[in-house]
């Protein structure tokens, strides 16, 4: 059960990481000052962490096309899918190790 569970939480975790990566953007702090109390920040854009890459002039240009290939390749409303059943399936493995049922017979 122990390799079952650890398989899964693995497949968990690829698919996940390949939404956050690729398709889920976020917000990047550029800058950050006080004046007094009150403290300013700027954000950059919303782009995905592989946009990021893609735009950095230190990436090298063959890695850029690797990523650009396998974001290609990925469905991502067959990933959440994906890692929707894979949840679900953890969840099931979870509950029946730790919750069980006990039933008393009245004397």
């Amino acid at each position: 059960m122990g390799s079952l569970r650890a398989r899964i939480l693995k497949a968990t975790t690829f698919g996940g990481g390949c939404l956050l990566n690729f398709f889920y953007p976020s917000t990047k702090l550029i800058t950050k000052y006080r004046e007094g109390s009150v403290i300013h920040k700027t954000y950059d854009a919303l782009q995905t962490p592989c946009s990021r890459v893609l735009a950095s002039p230190h990436v090298p240009l063959e890695l850029k096309e690797k990523l650009c290939a396998f974001k290609a390749s990925l469905d991502p409303v067959q990933l959440r899918l994906e890692l929707a059943l894979e949840l679900d399936l953890l969840q099931r493995r979870h509950s029946e190790k730790t919750y069980k049922v006990v039933l008393y017979e009245a004397t």
